[in-house]
């Protein structure tokens, strides 16, 4: 490719500080002189054209060193210097620098008068949001395109990511419009779409919408199956949701009926052992909710944290007048959970802004030196959090990118270029730490307050077990009797095998334990149905 010739402008000054040109004044001093090359828009133009050669070749490192060469000396305010602000970005992703990548981008976007390579933009916001972890300003600028622009190939994508977004805004009409468009031709991002959906009709207080969005998805795994981890995990969150719908307008049975459905060992599946207890205490089958936490005290769990598994123990076996067992459980609960609470109190009395906060959560995560083992398990539950989590990703992403700059910076042209990144970037980074600091914060806050209710409710449940067991020996009741009777107390098809436990527990069978409660108390006129308790409303 042939260049024109280049224009020079030859700028002299003289050495001398003085405005006289007296030969006595100037004598022995020689004249110094800077130049400075000019090069015409039609220049910078040629220049663009053979680094867009250059990136189509693969030949990233080549082309951005023509690109920051136009963006270092070419005029901001020319049509090609936005040209070349898109190229870098187009050049950033393939090197996998992605934030780097979207603030080129960003410029391109925030131009006025609009760029014509505006609508370029967009595929590569879909490819960026599906490349960096937890970022969600591409959702934004996504947003902001009219229907008609969106690429055929990625119409589905964008109608998701649109929908994701005015969600986060809680704009829930907006959500639903975009995300009932999104259609079959993607399995992920219809699944996506339809869960997302049913999110926001629970939000809008409807469970008929939400129950039909659920279903949908059910349906299609029975239609047509599922083919990835995403499909899969969308489908049990499906059910979990239908079980919880359910079991908030009080129909346990059909709650139970999803609870079961989820499969044994997967991410949800202790939570749903917990949660199906409730359901299973609501209808009077406590052998079954009290087997679920049995199942839940296995030493396969002893990582996990399920603190209400006690108090409900204790709420059922009170419930039949086993006030000794009751007050077992409890004091087990408020023995295990109180020094629990007391240590996490004491963390977070400890004064730190949020940058701190994180740091002392990352020092945690590595070592966890300064942690119980029990509450390790809080902190462990508490970084799982979906939105904590990306947030997280986020910034190791951050981290890596960082690297990579310093790494680039190598190149001594592309030194000042990687340096404005880089403190870019790292600015930008502090401001995420901040937000990730103000979240874990206030997740921990809310598991603190939680663990104070609990303990609370486990003192309720301890006064009026031993107000009930006080009434019972005034009334001469006896408090003694047998939990289990011998033999073999249910009635099993072929298929099926009694089986006491003798202490030891089987891993495929830790779903099927069931514990046989006599009740003791005095025959009473039936109750009315339960309504929803304060920790059933959790559920």
């Amino acid at each position: 490719m042939k260049f024109g010739s280049l224009a020079l402008v030859t700028v002299f000054t003289l050495c001398s500080a003085t405005t006289s040109f007296a030969q006595d004044s100037n004598e022995g001093k020689e004249l110094s002189f800077e130049v400075t090359e000019l090069r015409s828009a039609q220049e910078y133009q040629e220049t663009i054209a053979l680094a867009e050669q250059l990136l189509g070749a693969n030949q990233f490192h080549e082309g951005l060193l023509q690109l920051v060469d136009v963006v270092e000396t070419g005029d901001d305010s020319e049509e090609y210097y936005r040209d070349a602000e898109f190229l870098i970005g187009v050049g950033l992703f393939h090197l996998g620098l992605y934030q780097s990548s979207y603030s080129y981008f960003e410029k391109v976007l925030d131009a006025e008068p609009r760029h014509a390579r505006y609508g370029e933009v967009l595929p590569w916001l879909v490819a960026l949001h599906q490349k960096i972890p937890g970022e969600s300003a591409t959702l934004e600028r996504m947003a902001e395109y009219e229907e008609s622009a969106y690429p055929a190939e990625l119409k589905d994508e964008i109608y998701f990511y649109v929908g994701q977004f005015y969600y986060y805004q809680s704009r829930l009409r907006d959500s639903l419009k975009a995300l009932r468009k999104v259609t079959t031709g993607r399995e992920q991002y219809y699944l996506r779409a339809r869960y997302l959906e049913g999110v926001v009709q629970v939000r809008n207080n409807n469970a008929k919408a939400a129950s039909a969005a659920f279903k949908s998805i059910l349906r299609y795994e029975k239609e047509s199956g599922t083919n990835s981890n995403v499909a899969d995990k969308i489908y049990r969150m499906s059910l979990l949701s239908l079980a919880r719908i359910f079991y908030t307008i009080g129909q346990y049975e059909t709650a139970i009926r999803y609870y079961d459905q989820i499969p044994e060992y997967s991410p949800d599946w202790l939570e749903s052992l917990l949660e199906v207890s409730w359901s299973y205490f609501q209808i009077d089958n406590f052998g079954r909710a009290l087997g679920n936490l049995h199942t839940l005290n296995s030493p396969y769990f002893e990582e996990e944290y399920y603190p209400e598994a006690l108090v409900l123990e204790a709420v059922i076996l009170h419930s039949n007048c086993h006030y000794s067992s009751a007050l077992d459980s409890i004091h087990r609960f408020i023995k295990s959970y109180h020094p629990l609470y007391k240590e996490l109190d004491q963390q977070l009395k400890v004064p730190r802004d949020p940058n701190q906060f994180y740091g002392w959560l990352a020092r945690m995560s590595r070592s966890g030196a300064d942690l119980s083992k029990r509450l390790k398990r809080i902190f462990n539950t508490t970084l799982t959090d979906r939105k904590l989590n990306r947030l997280f990703r986020f910034i190791l992403h951050l981290n890596q990118e960082i690297e990579a700059l310093k790494r680039l910076s190598q190149n001594a042209p592309m030194t000042a270029f990687s340096a404005s990144l880089i403190g870019e970037i790292s600015a930008f980074r502090a401001l995420v730490i901040g937000d990730a600091g103000s979240l874990a914060r206030s997740r921990l806050v809310s598991v603190h307050k939680e663990l104070r209710r609990q303990l609370s409710d486990a003192l309720k449940v301890k006064f009026e077990t031993l107000n009930s067991r006080k009434r019972a020996l005034k009334k001469g009741l006896s408090m003694t009797g047998e939990a289990t009777r011998d033999g073999n107390p249910y009635d099993l098809d072929s298929e099926h095998q009694y089986w006491p436990f003798d202490g030891e527990y089987w891993k495929d069978e830790l779903d099927s334990y069931t514990v046989e409660l006599d009740n003791r108390c005095p025959k009473q006129k039936p109750r009315a149905k339960r309504g929803s308790t304060k920790g059933d409303a959790a559920k």
